[in-house]
């Protein structure tokens, strides 16, 4: 059975975040950098899914070329090309167990995460930008509460800066195995998960920092439960830079001040206190 479609396509190297992010809203499960203009990119082979995915395609990212691939197919292939990733300065992530060095600098550590269909291989810029900022402010936080966790790479970072509690929230049910598997894959950083939305939280129940690395319009739309949450720090991610000025914007209207800015090609984090 042919369970997933690949597209291969082509897309100008300065659109490719754009082009990346608008795949994953769309259900996109990988993305694999071929060149610098050409990329694959892997969906459940649903007709719904296709109709709209080859519309965009045929908008935004010509030529293109799609082909149905069986399970083993796909992640084979992702797996191929994804190498191992330098996080934050002191942390790297390795796909496969067996990529692992035999020795490491002083005070630098490994983290496993295995390519599956969850967002967070370390490989995005996003996911840079939240790790870089959860490493460098750990050492004031206690426990992080981890929105729209993905694989759970964040909140395995988070642990292995030092911080005790942390549980990681999703509301897709299918990453359950994957997040365990990486548990497992890394296992002095244990952590929570749990599969549900913010509303579903003890409503009293804060955590010192909430990371959200999510898109605009939806942390726009959560942001009063994310300041619910929050003791004293929010960790923005997910935004352009293009966004950057109003986001900042939008969160100094909601009573927080910005601390701490980093940005990465053409996408934006942001470390904001109460």
């Amino acid at each position: 059975m042919n369970d997933y479609i690949r597209y291969r396509y082509h897309v100008a190297h300065f659109d490719a975040d754009v082009v990346s992010t608008d795949l994953f809203e769309m259900g996109c499960l990988g993305i694999t950098e071929l060149s610098q203009t050409w990329f694959e990119a892997f969906f459940p082979n649903q007709p719904e899914i296709r109709v709209t995915t080859e519309d965009y395609f045929n908008t935004h990212a010509r030529p293109y070329e799609a082909c149905a691939v069986q399970d083993e197919d796909w992640m084979a292939a992702f797996r191929t090309h994804v190498k191992p990733v330098c996080l934050t300065p002191h942390i790297t992530v390795h796909p496969d167990p067996s990529t692992l060095p035999t020795s490491l600098l002083p005070g630098h550590v490994t983290l496993v995460i295995p390519p599956k269909m969850s967002f967070g291989t370390g490989h995005h810029e996003t996911t840079r930008l939240c790790a870089q900022l959860i490493e460098a402010y750990a050492l004031h936080c206690t426990s992080l509460l981890d929105v729209g966790t993905g694989t759970g790479l964040l909140a395995l970072v988070a642990r292995q800066s030092g911080i005790t509690e942390v549980l990681a929230l999703d509301n897709d049910p299918t990453i359950l195995d994957n997040v365990a598997e990486n548990i497992a894959q890394n296992d002095k950083n244990v952590f929570s998960f749990f599969i549900g939305t913010l509303s579903n939280l003890t409503q009293d129940k804060r955590w010192d920092m909430v990371a959200a690395n999510l898109i605009s319009s939806v942390i726009y739309e959560w942001l009063p439960s994310l300041l619910v949450h929050a003791r004293r720090y929010l960790l923005f991610s997910g935004i352009l830079t293009s966004e950057q000025a109003l986001f900042r914007e939008k969160m100094i209207a909601a009573g927080l001040t910005p601390l701490c800015e980093k940005t990465e090609n053409e996408w934006y984090a942001g470390l904001y206190t109460k």
